[in-house]
């Protein structure tokens, strides 16, 4: 668990670091403007993540029968926020960035009173003769992890307006640098220090269908719902469908660390095996949706071909 303790600490880290420079990177006055024009679709983002995600995945456990600790994992993965990736997955796509931002924003900061709040409730609905000892939700715990990851990004904000441009400049850099060794810190740990979390990442035991299924399964359920929700606004459709699927999985183990703790050794891995083996699920089917869309808005898979000039000036 020591070890376990320091890969999650070191990802947590690197998270809040990563947040606190989208903070001093983010242009506040057109998140206002955005905020104040765009309020029913920041509405149904929010509500995609802590309503339709929330049902999808008590839908999904029940379809496949879940053990216990999978489904909690599958819990706190559908009522996980949004952060950097959605906005950059939607600048990627030429979608509308302001809104995925401040969406984003949003629906985090948020998080340390929605999170606890529908973990309870689906745990209570749902698993109430579970034989998963001692799974109260522990709200000081997920609402500490929460309340720092919003602290990260309102540092961001505030050295942002309070420092000048060489300081600002200067403290990017040292952000940046210090969040990839950070990340590549818990990437060295996790492999060679973590083998019953990375075993259970890629498992192959009994059950392992389910283990990787479940996350397919939840999948394909929340991206119907995120379509359903975006053809009222065809827009900005890609910026609500990315935002509502690109959850953090940064986030979610920060959270789950704490939160599934209190599970048997061999439960807690398990859990956060399907979690760890949900968030390269979630790359491996984005990658083609995310190319896929840059050819049907852009007309280029992923750079635009050169345009030749002829003799007389016509391109």
């Amino acid at each position: 668990m020591f070890w376990e303790n320091v890969f999650f600490g070191f990802l947590g880290c690197g998270l809040g670091m990563v947040l606190t420079l989208m903070g001093i990177k983010m242009d506040t006055e057109a998140l206002k403007q955005t905020v104040k024009n765009s309020r029913c679709k920041i509405a149904s983002i929010w509500s995609l993540h802590y309503v339709a995600a929330p049902l999808c995945a008590v839908a999904t456990s029940k379809m496949l029968s879940l053990d216990n600790p999978r489904t909690l994992a599958l819990y706190l993965v559908s009522i996980t926020p949004p952060t950097v990736a959605a906005s950059v997955v939607t600048f990627a796509v030429g979608g509308n960035v302001e809104l995925a931002t401040a969406s984003s924003i949003i629906t985090l900061i948020s998080s340390f009173l929605s999170m606890p709040l529908i973990f309870s409730w689906m745990i209570d609905t749902t698993l109430i003769k579970s034989e998963v000892r001692r799974i109260e939700v522990p709200y000081i715990e997920m609402c500490g992890i929460l309340i720092y990851f919003v602290l990260c990004k309102g540092v961001g904000i505030l050295i942002q307006k309070r420092s000048g441009e060489i300081r600002k400049k200067s403290i990017t850099v040292g952000l940046k640098y210090s969040s990839i060794a950070t990340m590549l810190g818990a990437l060295f740990i996790y492999f060679i220090k973590c083998s019953d979390l990375v075993e259970a990442t890629f498992y192959g035991g009994k059950s392992w269908g389910k283990h990787y299924f479940g996350c397919v399964v939840f999948m394909v359920l929340y991206t119907i719902c995120c379509v359903v929700v975006s053809l009222r606004d065809t827009q900005d459709r890609d910026a609500i469908i990315i935002t509502g699927l690109r959850k953090n999985p940064g986030i979610t183990l920060s959270v789950a660390a704490l939160s599934l703790r209190r599970l048997e050794h061999e439960e807690y891995t398990m859990a956060m095996g399907m979690l760890l083996a949900y968030g390269m699920i979630l790359d491996w089917c984005g990658i083609p949706v995310i190319i896929t869309l840059r050819r049907l808005r852009k007309g280029y898979y992923c750079w635009k071909k050169k345009e030749e000039v002829i003799e007389d000036g016509r391109v």
